[in-house]
């Protein structure tokens, strides 16, 4: 398996992660009053997000991918920051790493 997938594997796990946590949190929430509770809006809002997340590194996977495209989708993510420094860097490794094109 070559450095981007795997990088894109632990994104998943990251993504999966957050998502689990997120369905849990509004599993355990108690009843909210509509429209009226930003604490579970926000969680609904944050499992929307890390949906489109998900489906967006589904696409990536079906592309020539690149560290700067890498790069790109860790800083649009909704990862948490730590994770996005981290993946910023390994992006930045990839490129440098990567051979040029051949003739």
């Amino acid at each position: 398996m070559d450095g981007i997938e795997r990088v894109l594997d632990e994104i998943e796990g990251h993504l999966a992660a957050r998502k689990a946590a997120i369905k849990l949190a509004l599993h355990n929430y108690p009843a909210p009053i509509t429209g009226c509770d930003a604490q579970y809006n926000h969680l609904a809002e944050a499992r929307q997000d890390i949906a489109r997340d998900l489906h967006r590194l589904e696409a990536l996977r079906r592309q020539a991918l690149s560290g700067e495209a890498l790069a790109a989708f860790a800083a649009s993510s909704h990862l948490d920051d730590t994770v996005k420094q981290d993946l910023a860097a390994r992006a930045r490794r990839l490129r440098s790493s990567r051979p040029g094109p051949s003739s």
